[in-house]
């Protein structure tokens, strides 16, 4: 009997050990948007502080304002990211969401960013997105603004919990090994 005792304690604290595991990976994105308020304007977007990533990442703009979809006028916006990761976006690589007119366009566009260049990204644990409208696009409307979205999966610290929950199973272990003497 005393045996078993001590193989059900053995299990019992092995299965504690195993409930001790931590949150390594937490989903993380950041959205800011801001009204367009002159032609060609550029919007600087600070995110601060950036979790590290575990792997790839995602850009995601959805703009509106004065762009025109016609060749040889194609208007757009250029990404920055730090410097790492850079492009245009436009309607015409995008999915135009909704056309007002011919001068007011909704659209918006995703970008993969690869886990290397999201490494680079949050390494410094802060990233500035640098959204810069061609000269031509205009304001049409009050309506006109651009927003940005970064998503990625980051790293997060430990989580205590765990740990706690091992200190209490060995202290009721504890109490059940305690036999009472009188």
């Amino acid at each position: 009997m005393k045996a078993m005792n001590n193989i059900v304690k053995t299990l019992s604290v092995i299965t504690l050990f195993a409930l001790t595991a931590v949150a390594n990976a937490i989903p993380v994105s950041y959205t800011e948007s801001a009204p367009q308020t002159a032609a060609g304007q550029v919007f600087n977007f600070e995110y601060n502080p950036i979790l590290d990533s575990t792997g790839e990442g995602s850009l995601y703009i959805k703009a509106r304002g004065d762009y025109s979809v016609a060749w040889p006028a194609i208007e757009n916006l250029g990404f920055n990211i730090d410097g790492v990761f850079t492009g245009i976006a436009a309607p015409q690589y995008g999915n135009v969401i909704n056309t007002y007119s011919y001068d007011d366009v909704l659209f918006e566009i995703e970008f993969t960013i690869g886990e290397s260049l999201m490494d680079e990204i949050t390494e410094s644990l802060s990233a500035v997105l640098v959204l810069d409208l061609a000269s031509d696009v205009n304001i049409v409307t009050a309506n006109s603004f651009v927003e940005a979205t970064l998503s990625y999966e980051g790293v997060s610290n430990e989580v205590p919990e765990p740990a706690i929950l091992f200190i209490l199973g060995a202290g009721l272990l504890g109490f059940a090994g305690i036999k009472r003497r009188r």
